[in-house]
Order: structure tokens, then C-alpha cells, then sequence
């Protein structure tokens, strides 16, 4: 964005998005006016590194939103039964590339099967799931290259100039921090666990919509992005 001429800026992300954008909070505060994510998760540890937030989750009274926990049950059921494919890219990127590049089946298939699964009976098109896999297809890096952002995350090195720090995904991010939560995303915490990721300055749980909240629900998202960094959001004393 500097290069580009903006020395102030705001941010926005989903799925890697919310890590990158929170990253970018993290290390360049200076430049980065807001940062608004559609995903979050948190680091057990770092709620310790908050006593009194620490001593409020133990009690039942700070946990008042059905939704947060809600998705709490989602992010259990992701954490057991829905992070294969994680786990396996993360580990061993490269096997799963060859068969992705290899047969336009492989990936629908692996791609697919996420768009089902992680939307809220989002009506999916036949030219709309073609769209997606084609980004992935016709890409000058290929399919594999998809993969290979989850090992890179969980294997920081100067290879490709991974920082330790940046394997920290859910840390303290310095920038005023908006986050939006969507009922059917994979995985997302109630607002007392919002707090260990930085200083909240929007919130918001809807009622509709899953992952890719940008696409099933751009309404909501804008609406929110919009409402985060309008000329009445908090933000703007943050």
C-alpha cells in the first residue's frame, strides 16, 4: 500500500484473509487506520496472558450470546470431523498438488465439497462453482499453489521469508479491530474471547450466512464494513 502512495489505510479479510489483514494490524499499526475480519478463533494461551478477561470466562454470566456459542460447537465439530484437508497441506502440501494439477475431477472435488459444507444452504450455481474452480485451474501458478499457503503458515522460514512471529496467527493485533461472525462459518468465539485478539472497536453476530460471507451474504459484510468505517464508527477514536 505504500508503494502504492496510501500511508493510511484500513483492512479487511475472510479465511486467510482474517489472519493476513490481523498480521498487517499486528506489525504496521502505524498505517493500518482499522482492520475488519469475518473469521476468528483464539489462542487458549493468551487468554492467561489476560487475568481479569481469564477470571470473567470462568464465569457462566460472561458468556451471554447463544451465537458465540454456537459457533464455538461449530469450530469443535471443524477441530474433530473438518480440518483434514488442513492437516494434510499443512504437512504435506505437495502430494495433494500433484493430483490437484493433475485432473480438473481432483479439484472440483476438493474444492467442491467446501462450498457445500461451509455456506448456509447458499444455492449454489453450476456456472458459479466452474467460476471458482477455474480461478484455481487457469491461474499462472496452478492449483498446487493453493496449497502450499498452509504449510508456509505453520512452517515459518527464511526460505520464503517466514518469521516464527508470523505463525502467531491469533495474537493481539495493534490496529482498531471489527469483526463480523456468520452462523454456518467453520469456526468463530463469543465476544469475551473476541478480546484477546485486540481492541474491539465493531462486533457483530448475523443471523444468515457461512465461510464466504462475501459471497453469500455481501450484503451483511458491506453493510458492516461500511457501518466499521463510517464517519460514526468508534474507530475513528480508537
Amino acid at each position: 500500500m505504500l508503494d502504492l502512495g496510501y500511508k493510511r489505510y484500513v483492512a479487511q479479510g475472510g479465511d486467510w484473509g482474517s489472519m493476513i489483514t490481523r498480521i498487517i494490524g499486528q506489525h504496521h499499526s502505524e498505517n493500518v487506520r482499522g482492520v475488519h475480519v469475518n473469521l476468528v478463533a483464539f489462542d487458549p494461551l493468551n487468554v492467561l496472558k489476560q487475568p481479569l478477561l481469564f477470571l470473567q470466562a470462568l464465569l457462566p454470566n460472561f458468556w451471554p450470546e447463544r451465537a458465540g456459542l454456537s459457533l464455538m460447537n461449530s469450530m469443535k465439530d471443524y477441530t474433530v470431523d473438518g480440518n483434514g484437508y488442513f492437516k494434510i497441506q499443512s504437512t504435506r502440501p505437495q502430494t495433494v498438488a500433484y493430483a490437484l494439477s493433475d485432473s480438473p475431477v481432483a479439484l472440483l472435488g476438493w474444492v467442491h465439497e467446501k462450498l457445500l459444507h461451509w455456506t448456509d444452504s447458499y444455492p449454489w450455481t453450476e456456472d458459479e462453482v466452474l467460476t471458482w474452480i477455474s480461478i484455481y485451474w487457469f491461474s499462472r501458478a496452478g492449483p498446487g499453489a493453493s496449497v502450499q499457503t498452509y504449510f508456509e503458515a505453520v512452517h515459518p522460514s527464511p526460505e520464503w521469508n517466514g518469521k516464527a512471529a508470523d505463525a502467531r496467527m491469533w495474537d493481539w493485533t495493534n490496529a482498531p479491530l471489527g469483526i463480523s461472525q456468520f452462523p454456518k462459518d467453520i469456526v468463530g468465539i463469543p465476544s469475551i474471547l473476541t478480546r484477546t485478539l485486540g481492541r474491539i472497536v465493531f462486533e457483530k453476530f448475523h443471523d444468515r450466512g457461512g465461510h464466504f460471507a462475501a459471497w453469500e451474504t455481501p450484503d451483511l459484510l458491506v453493510a458492516d464494513v461500511r457501518e466499521m468505517y463510517g464517519q460514526k464508527g468508534d474507530w475513528h477514536n480508537a
